[in-house]
């Protein structure tokens, strides 16, 4: 996979960070931050009343207290009415209040989700396989010392397969 260098602010990236991100998904990231702005934090949409982006942390922060810092006549380029924060066991999280059509609501879900970029394996399992990476939610499989000896041990098949095909030249079933 292609990486694709971005300019680096106050600091460097991280240096062997195992997410990578392609040309066309850092351009679709700087295209959705120009059209629906930053959706890391818990975005809520007053026209729906309902949160497009932080669903999970919002349900993990039900009942906080939400302090507004900034709030906006009318909106701005990417909707957004007011800035402020979730305070969760002490704590200030990125909270922040948009005016969306359902369509651009239902874009921010998808792209709070979709546009992060991808996993790169080899960095993981060379330089993140000390953590529990399974556990935190990373697609990599188990490995036979978390899945015990048991548990990974191949199976005897004691019934044929159902097959659906047969190669003419060998007779080989698949």
């Amino acid at each position: 996979m292609e990486k694709y260098n971005t300019l680096r602010l106050a600091g460097e990236q991280w240096h062997n960070n195992p997410r990578q991100i392609t040309k066309e998904q850092f351009e679709l990231l700087q295209e959705s931050l120009g059209e629906l702005g930053d959706l890391s934090g818990v975005v809520h949409d007053l026209n729906s009343n309902q949160y497009v982006g932080g669903n999970q942390r919002s349900v993990v922060f039900e009942g906080c207290e939400i302090e507004l810092t900034e709030t906006f006549d009318e909106p701005t380029a990417t909707g957004t009415v007011a800035l402020g924060y979730i305070i969760y066991q002490g704590e200030k999280y990125a909270y922040r209040q948009v005016r969306w059509e359902e369509e651009q609501c239902r874009k921010a879900l998808i792209l709070a989700n979709a546009a992060g970029g991808t996993w790169d394996m080899d960095e993981l399992a060379n330089s993140w396989d000390d953590l529990p990476l399974f556990d935190w939610g990373v697609p990599v499989p188990k490995t036979i010392v978390e899945l015990g000896e048991e548990e990974y041990q191949e199976k005897e098949i004691t019934e044929p397969l159902e097959t659906k095909h047969e190669c003419p030249s060998c007779g080989f079933k698949y």
